[in-house]
């Protein structure tokens, strides 16, 4: 539901009088159009001095909370040192301001997001309202799902944009005890609701993953320099893989999978992995080929399927393969004491 944000208003009131080159706007003729307007557009009785002097104070700030506005009151008058200024550069379309409120809309339904709250405050100044969440209007919808480590997005977001040594305190779950690492962080990627730090890591020497789900503190280090990066590279790791997990010694392989007519138009419509490719085809399924470095994530999926896909080769992973089910089965038929 869109909610009128009374500042965004008073704003573009405000920027369309200084940018009306031929009244002289002195601090009582402003609050005397922002009033008339307010009346006209929203029922609104007037706003005091102070909240005129906050609108300014508000617009002269910097980005994202105001408009680096050049405002400054000469002889009484209210001007824009820079003539040609203004916070609504270009005219939108109503097409044009429709794209952008349907998109802050969407993305507004990801609070966990670190640009959140900035959005929030470019939609006010873009479109001069606010988004006011109503479930029974709601037409999209995510997956979302609330998961531990979180509220780390935003401030790990910050400190990677401001290239930032941290101290990680972390609690794997393989561990007894939680331990410090001294970590320069590049990136953080999403898998299956969880998120990740993808970091430099002084202690191994090498670029290491941990899940904000296990992450318990961090605090920035002052007086270290920075390791810096290719970004690319980094997000070049995981071409190779599904998911997170890039073991160091493992190389990239050439899978062939047969898959069951049953499920064959699932894997043709969400491939396996990107580098998939389709050898061949009949009446009882099909074969494909995948380029990629078997992980942990890679076995998961596949064992997903079931009975409906079949490795063909190398033989080591349909080996690892047979394993794992062969485990699975003794499980099953093993009696287990409830």
């Amino acid at each position: 539901m869109i909610k009128k944000s009374i500042p965004g208003f008073r704003h573009q009131v405000i920027d369309s009088c200084l940018c009306n080159k031929c009244n002289k706007w002195t601090k009582g003729k402003l609050i005397d159009c922002i009033n008339q307007k307010l009346y006209e557009q929203h029922g609104i009785e007037g706003i005091s001095d102070s909240t005129f002097y906050s609108d300014i104070k508000t617009m002269k700030s910097e980005w994202p909370r105001g408009y680096n506005a050049p405002i400054e009151c000469i002889n009484g008058a209210y001007i824009y040192t820079d003539p040609d200024f203004t916070i609504q550069k270009d005219n939108l379309s109503d097409v044009d301001i429709e794209v952008i409120d349907n998109a802050i809309t969407v993305l507004s339904q990801f609070k966990q997001l670190p640009i959140h709250h900035e959005l929030s405050l470019v939609q006010e100044k873009i479109l001069g309202y606010s988004i006011h969440n109503d479930e029974n209007e709601q037409i999209i919808e995510f997956e979302k799902q609330i998961v531990k480590g979180a509220e780390f997005l935003t401030p790990l977001y910050k400190l990677i944009k401001d290239k930032k040594v941290i101290k990680v305190l972390y609690h794997s779950f393989k561990s007894q005890e939680s331990k410090e690492y001294i970590v320069h962080p590049y990136y953080l990627k999403q898998y299956r609701h969880r998120w990740y730090l993808i970091s430099y890591c002084e202690t191994h020497k090498l670029i290491t993953t941990y899940s904000l789900d296990r992450i318990l503190d961090i605090e920035e280090v002052v007086g270290v320099k920075f390791r810096e990066v290719d970004n690319k590279s980094i997000r070049d790791r995981f071409k190779d893989i599904i998911g997170i997990t890039r073991i160091a010694d493992h190389e990239l392989q050439q899978i062939n999978i047969w898959v069951s007519k049953k499920l064959m138009p699932y894997i043709k419509t969400k491939p396996i992995h990107n580098s998939q490719k389709i050898l061949s085809e009949d009446e009882k399924g099909m074969k494909i080929t995948l380029n990629l470095i078997p992980n942990y994530e890679f076995y998961s999926i596949i064992l997903s399927f079931g009975e409906s896909i079949r490795i063909l080769s190398p033989d080591l992973i349909r080996d690892e393969l047979a394993s794992k089910l062969e485990s699975a089965s003794k499980m099953y038929n093993a009696s287990v004491n409830m």
